[in-house]
């Protein structure tokens, strides 16, 4: 394969005649090294990436500006990468690396609204 090119991994076009081959040699060990580090970036940063479970908190806001929760429900995303999710196998090898592990912040929703006060305002409790 003396003086074709061809087309390397990323799409880049090297030729592999002899006058190139050092260069060759070395633009491909860079290629595969950078290549090699951003496998080992996207599988350490994987689980930040995944959407997760959550929880919605249903809360009634009073006058006085304030929210009680009065009830919560968890909301499965579905998502096998996803611990908290019904989806997630139990036999994950390396499910601390690969995986979600905690829930996304709670998202609340008002479903009613109090005339008087909380419990807290209207009793002077700090």
């Amino acid at each position: 394969m003396r003086g074709t090119s061809r087309v390397s991994m990323v799409g880049y076009k090297y030729s592999t005649g002899p006058a190139l081959q050092s260069s060759t040699h070395s633009s491909q060990f860079y290629i595969h090294r950078l290549l090699y580090f951003a496998f080992l970036y996207s599988s350490y940063f994987a689980a930040s990436n995944i959407r997760m479970c959550y929880r919605e908190v249903f809360q009634t806001r009073y006058a006085c500006g304030h929210e009680q929760p009065t009830a919560e429900r968890k909301v499965d995303c579905n998502n096998r990468r996803c611990r908290s999710s019904s989806f997630h196998p139990s036999n994950c090898a390396v499910c601390h690396a690969t995986c979600a592990q905690s829930f996304e912040r709670a998202r609340p929703i008002v479903t009613a609204v109090g005339n008087g006060l909380c419990y807290h305002c209207a009793h002077g409790v700090a």
